[in-house]
Formats: structure tokens, C-alpha cells, sequence
């Protein structure tokens, strides 16, 4: 474990920048909570490295896109586009939305209750079936009837 703020700082952004396979691949805390606890720091600070992580990431592709050095010519470069993926940015967030939830819940946050019991199997929604005649096979069956009584007649049966 990292002795200093900087230190800490240094390792976590150097965690940041790890796809969720690498950090398998090297026994690291997969998500920010565990990464978090084991440095440990704070929430406030911990977002903070975030922000400056995704800042820096910014930086380095625009001076990527445009490297210019004063005095000298711009060279070309062949940009990829870093193609964006969101099930690594939503994997990478879960813990954050799982404690917000826990918050809500915390304040009696009635959507978030009905979500927590959802997601704990605790509450499922019953939907009711009737079972009958619609109003087009009440009407249709009237109808019927009607005719058959005008083309036949009322006929009571025999004993």
C-alpha cells in the first residue's frame, strides 16, 4: 500500500487507466469502491482523482489530434477515434449507483425502495388476468343469437 497522498494518487490513475480485464489479470480490485478501501481514501478525494484522470485522458487525445511544437511544422497523424464503451463505463460505475440506491433507500426514497426490493427478488409485480368474453365476442354472440331466432323461430323443446 502506498505510503503517501501522492503515491496513492499515482497508483489509483494508473488503476483508472486498466480495462476491468487487466485488472483481473493482475489480482487488482475490480471496481472503484474496492480500489477506494484498499488505498484507502475518502469518497471526496476519490472523485476527485477521477475527474483529473478523465481531464488528463482528455488532454492526452487532443495534444494526440493535435501535436503542436512551437517551432516546428505539425506532422500528421493518423487519429483513431478511441471507441467508447459503455458496458466498461456502466461495470465501472455499478458500486457508485449501488450506494446511491442504498442512500435513497436510507431516506425512505419510495422509487428506490420498490427498485431494491425489484432487485432483491422481493417484489414482483402481479399482473391480473381476466378470463371472459370481450365486448366485439358479447356482441358478436348477440347477434348470432338475434338471427338465429328470426330465420328459426322460438322453439321450446318438448318433455
Amino acid at each position: 500500500m502506498p505510503a503517501s497522498k501522492t503515491e496513492q494518487r499515482k497508483v489509483a490513475i494508473e488503476w483508472m487507466g486498466l480495462s476491468t480485464k487487466e485488472r483481473f489479470d493482475r489480482a487488482l480490485p475490480l471496481n472503484d469502491s474496492e480500489m477506494r478501501k484498499s488505498l484507502p481514501v475518502g469518497k471526496t478525494v476519490w472523485n476527485k482523482w477521477v475527474d483529473q484522470f478523465h481531464e488528463q485522458h482528455k488532454r492526452d487525445l487532443i495534444m494526440k489530434c493535435h501535436p503542436m511544437v512551437v517551432g516546428e511544422k505539425p506532422k500528421e497523424v493518423e487519429v483513431i477515434p478511441e471507441e467508447y464503451d459503455s458496458e466498461k463505463y456502466l461495470n465501472d460505475h455499478v458500486d457508485k449507483v449501488d450506494e446511491a440506491l442504498i442512500e435513497a433507500c436510507d431516506q425512505n426514497n419510495a422509487q428506490a425502495l420498490k427498485i431494491y426490493y425489484q432487485l432483491t427478488k422481493r417484489l414482483v409485480e402481479r399482473t391480473e388476468v381476466k378470463i371472459g368474453l370481450t365486448a366485439d365476442e358479447i356482441t358478436r354472440r348477440n347477434l348470432e343469437a338475434e338471427r338465429q331466432l328470426r330465420e328459426g323461430g322460438y322453439r321450446v323443446a318438448e318433455v
